[in-house]
């Protein structure tokens, strides 16, 4: 079992003085769903026995 890996490439603020910063995934792992071309928050979990992943879009 390979468990989830989660990496980002920021993108920078979601909106101009936002606490939030919007960016790129890379997900690594047994399985990848289509992420297409959405944004994501640069905030994920991932269980501790690494099968389940969350991201924030």
């Amino acid at each position: 079992m390979i468990k989830y890996n989660v990496e980002f490439e920021v993108l920078g603020e979601i909106r101009m003085g936002s606490s939030y910063n919007g960016a790129n995934v890379k997900l690594t792992g047994d399985f990848v769903p289509e992420l297409g071309d959405f944004t994501f928050q640069d905030i994920s979990l991932v269980a501790e026995n690494g099968r389940t992943c969350y991201l924030i879009q």
